[in-house]
């Protein structure tokens, strides 16, 4: 059976489970642009191990195997921006039509407080979209950061 696992400020992580979820996020997710130590970043964030404002990371395993991870960073601000982005996901090809791919998302959901917006590549462009996932779905474009040199 295949359940969501939650890693917070509150549960941690361990070094070895950390490094599976950068490692699955870096080879699964759409963020090709990514680098590990940026991801490793996120992760942080999410957990509270360098000073932010938290959130938490939502993983689906079978048999002891990341099939499906979320990070979810609180933003800190409300009204103009939404109070949590998730900002990376990944899904194993075999699981991109299982229902996991619902219950995760449902999962962050239930976990967040206010909006939930989610960045999305948007199709190889130079462009991200910064999406509402709840029911009142709204959309802006934000442009996508350049590693500066």
């Amino acid at each position: 059976m295949i359940t969501p696992i939650i890693y917070d400020a509150f549960t941690g992580i361990g070094v070895s489970k950390k490094k599976a979820i950068i490692g699955f996020l870096s080879q699964y997710s759409e963020a090709t642009w990514l680098d590990k130590n940026a991801i490793n970043q996120a992760v942080d964030y999410a957990i509270k191990e360098i000073p932010s404002f938290g959130g938490f990371i939502v993983t689906a395993e079978e048999n002891h195997q990341i099939i499906a991870a979320l990070i979810v960073n609180k933003t800190g601000m409300q009204g103009y921006m939404p109070q949590n982005i998730a900002v990376l996901n990944a899904v194993l090809p075999a699981y991109e039509n299982s229902p996991i791919v619902k219950e995760i998302k449902a999962k962050a959901m239930m976990l967040t407080r206010g909006d939930i917006a989610m960045v999305v590549n948007n199709q190889g462009t130079k462009d991200m979209e910064l999406q509402n996932m709840t029911a009142k779905a709204k959309y802006m474009q934000l442009p996508l950061l350049r590693k500066v040199k």
